[in-house]
Parts: C-alpha cells; sequence; structure tokens
C-alpha cells in the first residue's frame, strides 16, 4: 500500500515477477520510503510448483544488473 504519486514516481516497466525486484531497487533509488512485510501463503492446490528456478532465477538476475547500470 502507498500513494498513488509515489507509485507513479518509481515509472515501474515490469508486469511480472521481476516487479519484486523492481520495486525496492527504485523506491530505494529515489529515497522513498518502504517496508517488507513477511507473508504466509497457503499450502498449493495442485501440489507442485510451477517455477523454473534456473530461468525464472537467471531473469531476477539480468533484472538486477540491468537497474544496476542504469
Amino acid at each position: 500500500m502507498g500513494k498513488t504519486k509515489s507509485f507513479k514516481k518509481m515509472k515501474l516497466s515490469r508486469h511480472d515477477f521481476r516487479i519484486c525486484v523492481e520495486l525496492p531497487i527504485r523506491a530505494k533509488r529515489l529515497k522513498l520510503e518502504y517496508v517488507c512485510i513477511p507473508s504466509f501463503e497457503r499450502a498449493r492446490i495442485g501440489g507442485k510448483k510451477k517455477v523454473n528456478p534456473i530461468k525464472d532465477g537467471f531473469l531476477i538476475l539480468t533484472e538486477m544488473i540491468r537497474l544496476f547500470f542504469k
């Protein structure tokens, strides 16, 4: 939750799970205040996660590198 003005100020570009990296990095650079809140997820209905850790981890890493040099 936050102010719409602050959210627009960050100019987020990702619409997938890479936003979890982009959001805190941009907030920190703009000196916006943010807090991490732990969450607890219920057990999955399907039983298995559908995330490919190598592919998705690589995408997150490349996003972090992209934001570091930008």
